[in-house]
């Protein structure tokens, strides 16, 4: 308990550090704030360049700016950063032309995540000739009379899309983190034991590892996919993405869990194998919202989240597959009330560490409590916090009822079954929470 106080006190002054540093949601899933030329005006002279003004800092190799033409025709822009103003991207002169034309616009914020959208305008320049306007194939895109700003267009509503991963990227990802974390849980009650000696655990450990390798490569793929630029192969776009912090995260976590299941299958070196998991836990840690607000709080904080929930986890793993009576011929000197009563313990800390991150990530993610319930992020985030509760109260229902009732009972087998049913509903709970979880990281924070 004292360390339960230590972990809960610890948070408590993360808490504190935000007050002096007001947390800016603008960063959370970057927004077009401005543009030259501004969406729905008209320009009266040629464009020496296009503009794009961001609300947080964007990745300039994984942006594209696509000049669309009034006759249908479509060119790219080159786009470039200026020095030291990393929220802005630039793009090159388009062609000039009469009547109404559109710049459609890519880019990818620092937290990884894609968005994009479409500025329509109209060129009505008296210099070019009568006969160089012409109708677009497609419907007339919108239009507005204005002047053409000098600059950036202040008063403007630009349009900002965010990229929605599929179905299928959510799911993968989601099975993918579901595996890591049990794979790193059961490695962490692994060390310094034999747990990991008995070949229902070990078994359950290379495959979770295995799992986790393979799903977590295919969700890096299915991004690298998502982010790709038109026209640019492969290469091109992995070089682009390992240039980037996104980019820099999800190699690390792929690579480290790679190297923690080879760790484990090939030499059993459960301490090894058990830091490289965890490294790979806490990898996904830097990336997404927390990399783009106070981040000395929310990397921190979204780190022990994710460390605690891969212990908690790997204990309901290991009580859902450990033996009620050890195999003839496998002695590993765990009876299952003793690992009953090792992972309850765990699992106090980890739910105590994952209550007073989660409220820490909850203060700088919402501007207010009204937004839990007038927003998709909000919504989601209270059936996360029901699952969580679901599962505090399964945890607090085993250790202090299911377990001392088996304990004390003379065929510990045949009282651990009430416990093994208990246990088997708290993982279909994690399951559900760990994919709310995945979702949750992909929506943008309300605003306001």
């Amino acid at each position: 308990m004292k360390r339960v106080a230590s972990i809960v006190s610890a948070c408590a002054l993360a808490l504190l550090a935000v007050g002096f540093g007001p947390p800016t949601r603008d960063l959370l899933h970057t927004e077009l704030k401005e543009s030259t030329p501004a969406r729905d005006t008209t320009i009266t002279s040629a464009l020496d360049q296009v503009i794009l003004v961001f609300s947080g800092a964007v990745e300039p190799k994984l942006s594209s700016i696509r000049w669309l033409g009034p006759a249908g025709d479509t060119i790219s822009l080159d786009v470039s950063t200026p020095p030291d103003q990393p929220h802005i991207l630039v793009g090159s002169a388009p062609p000039a032309a009469n009547g109404p034309q559109a710049l459609d616009w890519r880019t990818v914020s620092v937290d990884g995540h894609q968005v994009s959208g479409t500025i329509p305008f109209t060129a009505d320049i008296p210099a070019l000739a009568a006969s160089d306007t012409a109708a677009p194939d497609s419907a007339p895109l919108a239009q507005a009379g204005g002047e053409a700003p000098s600059g950036p267009d202040r008063s403007g509503s630009p349009e900002t899309r965010a990229t929605v991963p599929s179905t299928a990227r959510l799911a993968v990802g989601g099975l993918g983190m579901l595996c890591l974390l049990g794979f790193a849980g059961l490695l962490w009650f692994g060390m310094g034991t034999t747990i990991l000696d008995e070949p229902r655990s070990h078994r359950l450990t290379s495959i979770l590892g295995m799992g986790a390798t393979i799903l977590l490569a295919l969700d890096a793929v299915l991004w690298l996919a998502q982010v790709r630029l038109p026209g640019a192969d492969l290469s091109t776009t992995l070089s682009a993405v390992l240039d980037t912090r996104s980019g820099l995260v999800v190699a690390a976590q792929v690579t480290l869990t790679v190297f923690a299941f080879l760790v484990f299958t090939g030499t059993h070196a459960v301490r090894f194998g058990a830091l490289l998991a965890m490294l790979a836990v806490v990898a996904g840690a830097l990336g997404g919202h927390q990399a783009s607000i106070v981040p000395l709080v929310s990397l921190p904080a979204n780190g022990l989240h994710l460390g605690a929930a891969a212990v908690w986890t790997g204990g309901i793993l290991l009580l859902g597959i450990w033996p009620a009576r050890t195999a003839p011929g496998v002695d590993v000197g765990w009876t299952f009330p003793r690992i009953a009563v090792r992972v309850s313990s765990a699992a106090l800390l980890a739910s105590a560490t994952i209550l007073v991150t989660g409220i820490v990530q909850d203060v700088l993610y919402l501007p207010s409590i009204g937004s839990l319930f007038s927003s998709t992020y909000g919504n989601l985030l209270l059936a996360k916090t029901g699952g969580f509760l679901a599962l505090v109260g399964f945890g607090a229902y085993n250790r202090f009822r299911l377990i001392p009732a088996m304990s004390a009972a003379a065929d510990s087998h045949a009282d651990a079954i009430p416990l093994r049913r208990s246990v088997r509903l708290e993982l279909l709970i994690v399951v559900v929470v760990v994919l709310v979880a995945v979702a949750l990281a992909q929506v943008p924070p309300p605003l306001e």
